[in-house]
């Protein structure tokens, strides 16, 4: 799960494997493999696992540096 959350960098998902409940604003949306995602810049915005396997995407965006990184990915490697 990616808690909710917002940046000023524009952002995109793309779901490799599983099923998942995305949330945009005040919008939520099943996403499943091969679905990309757009997040427009400062929309809240989040994931959860909505499946019996486990839910694997790639994320890109801008660099916002690593003290907003920190508080955005508290437990990222």
């Amino acid at each position: 799960m990616q808690f909710l959350h917002s940046h000023e960098q524009e952002q995109c998902y793309y779901i490799l494997e599983g099923k998942g409940l995305m949330i945009i604003d005040e919008e939520f949306c099943e996403v499943n493999k091969n679905d990309a995602v757009y997040i427009p810049s400062d929309a809240p915005h989040g994931i959860k696992n909505i499946g019996d396997e486990m839910l694997v995407y790639l994320t890109a965006n801008k660099a916002f540096g690593s003290a907003r990184e920190a508080e955005v990915w508290p437990f990222a490697i």
